[in-house]
């Protein structure tokens, strides 16, 4: 007799990651997504502490939903959310992102530390969030975002894209002034670059759209200019190394067991240096895209993600009643 699907409920998303580790999933599990309200998430200060109330009535209100669904194990994203999972009644997996656990202030580290605690089972979605995410949980582990190999469709009609959103946590200033570089060196380029608060570079800007959109212009770019701050890879850069674009980032190599195929630079005139080297020598442009696309399908198959995260699964509803260790 084959073995009952485990049902997950899945509850919030951050960059499509949700909705990838779903389709990964597949038949292997019986997947049902809840949205998350995310009322006074851009307020800042006293203004956000006032939103405290309504949020804790959302997240009751979600956690109600999701044991009606009577699932085997909730999947959380997002360290704050776990609030949620403290009340949904079931084993529950909290799934770091990023700034959601790195470089908190003294309040939030200790906060947020209680709910990584708190967890069933946690896992971490870049390997530079090992540095906060193990000494609070030393059995979480790194989950890679499922990625599919894709084929980049229409004529490239791009030169450069900036792919990361315009902010300053993403490390924008250093892309910006790469393409300040550039203008000076090459003005009849094509540069565009994704929206943000921090948007202040001389390209076509390009606002948020749907991921096909986002995904289709990425397709179209010759070379893809990736983030500067975080030491590891974001989706951005995953999903144009997945349809074969060169990347150019800044990302520590040695945080992953096999290097990623990147060209890596940290400041703007590196950023310049290496953007316009693999548009003079199309020959190197498409075997860094090429490569970076075979280390896509051996690293971030959607498929092997799955083994891994029914493995999470599997294990957090064994430990079921464990609690906090």
């Amino acid at each position: 007799m084959a073995e009952r699907s485990v049902r997950v409920v899945q509850l919030g998303d951050v960059a499509s990651v949700a909705p990838a580790l779903a389709a990964a999933l597949g038949d292997v599990a019986e997947v049902i997504s809840i949205p998350l309200p995310q009322r006074g998430a851009h307020r800042r200060g006293p203004v956000k502490v006032l939103y405290g109330p309504l949020r804790l009535i959302d997240a009751a209100r979600v956690a109600r939903a999701a044991r009606a669904l009577r699932p085997d194990v909730v999947h959380v994203h997002w360290v704050p959310n776990g609030v949620v999972g403290l009340m949904v009644g079931v084993p529950w997996v909290l799934h770091a992102h990023g700034s959601d656990i790195r470089d908190l202030d003294p309040i939030r580290r200790h906060s947020y530390g209680l709910l990584v605690r708190a967890a069933t089972c946690v896992v971490y979605a870049t390997p530079d969030l090992a540095r906060w995410v193990l000494p609070l949980r030393p059995d979480a582990e790194h989950l890679p975002v499922a990625i599919p190999i894709r084929s980049a469709t229409g004529e490239a009609d791009l030169d450069v894209l900036l792919a990361s959103r315009a902010a300053p946590s993403k490390g924008s200033g250093v892309a910006a002034a790469a393409v300040a570089i550039l203008r000076r060196e090459r003005a009849d380029l094509r540069i565009a670059a994704v929206d943000g608060p921090d948007f202040s570079v001389d390209a076509i800007r390009l606002p948020f759209g749907p991921k096909a959109t986002f995904l289709e212009r990425l397709g179209r770019a010759r070379v893809v200019v990736g983030q500067f701050r975080v030491p590891a890879l974001g989706v951005s850069e995953l999903e144009a190394m997945s349809m074969a674009r060169p990347v150019v980032t800044n990302v520590d190599v040695r945080l992953y067991p096999d290097p990623p195929p990147v060209v890596v630079a940290e400041d703007a005139a590196a950023v310049a240096r290496a953007v316009g080297r693999l548009l003079d020598d199309p020959s190197e442009a498409e075997e860094v895209g090429e490569a970076g696309q075979r280390w896509v399908r051996s690293w971030h198959s959607p498929d092997a993600v799955a083994t891994r995260v029914l493995a999470v699964y599997r294990r957090a509803i064994a430990t079921r009643g464990a609690g906090a260790r």
